[in-house]
């Protein structure tokens, strides 16, 4: 075999290497960015579901805050009667 074809056969198996090695990171990157995709999607899925346990905790803090305005007007209900029936009142320890 001549030299010159030795070396074509040399730079044909190094274009040969050169593709298989190419064709292995454009399948990795497709791997990343299915992998990408996939994660965007789970994080808006995920944004969605904070959205609503949000709208949740709105509503809860929102009756909780109109016990506490319920309790207080009880309170000064309770002290007021007390007050008139002159009962003295004592915080529990």
């Amino acid at each position: 075999m001549a030299v010159a074809d030795m070396r074509i056969k040399r730079a044909e198996q190094d274009i040969e290497n050169l593709r298989a090695t190419q064709t292995a990171l454009m399948d990795r990157v497709d791997s990343f960015s299915d992998t990408l995709e996939e994660t965007r999607d789970i994080a808006a899925e995920n944004r969605t579901r904070l959205d609503r346990v949000e709208v949740r905790l709105d509503r809860v803090e929102a009756r909780l805050d109109r016990v506490e305005e319920l309790c207080l007007e009880n309170r000064a209900i309770l002290l007021a009667i007390a007050d008139h029936l002159d009962l003295t009142y004592e915080k529990p320890s």
